[in-house]
């Protein structure tokens, strides 16, 4: 069996801990349920001022509630997103690099069996 090359080792090792580490952060971010207004955790009945570029404006409790799970949305398909692909990209090199390796083991077979002939 053909083993892939060190440096492409490296690369498919950190391509999957790269991976991992993006769906353990999106799992951890995004889980609980809290509604936050800045820093501070809201209650039901408490309402909130955000003041952006173009508005100011006061929110209820079930508003912020709606924006922070679609803010939770937003950062779960960027993480788990971000993630499959780091561990799809390792996979594939990883395969890459085994087909490669097994092409030249085979090509220094072939070369070997013809130096031996002659």
């Amino acid at each position: 069996m053909a083993k892939p090359k060190a440096g492409l080792m490296v690369g498919v090792v950190m391509c999957g801990l790269i991976g991992l580490l993006c769906l353990v952060i999106g799992f951890l971010a995004t889980s609980g349920d809290s509604v936050k207004c800045a820093d501070k955790t809201m209650e039901p009945g408490q309402k909130c001022l955000l003041v952006t570029d173009t508005e100011t404006a006061w929110h209820t409790y079930d508003e912020m509630k709606v924006k922070t799970a679609e803010g939770r949305q937003v950062m779960r398909i960027v993480f788990f997103g971000g993630g499959a692909l780091f561990l799809l990209i390792a996979a594939g090199s990883l395969l890459a690099g085994r087909r490669e390796s097994r092409r030249e083991a085979q090509q220094v077979a072939a070369a070997q069996a013809w130096t031996q002939k002659g």
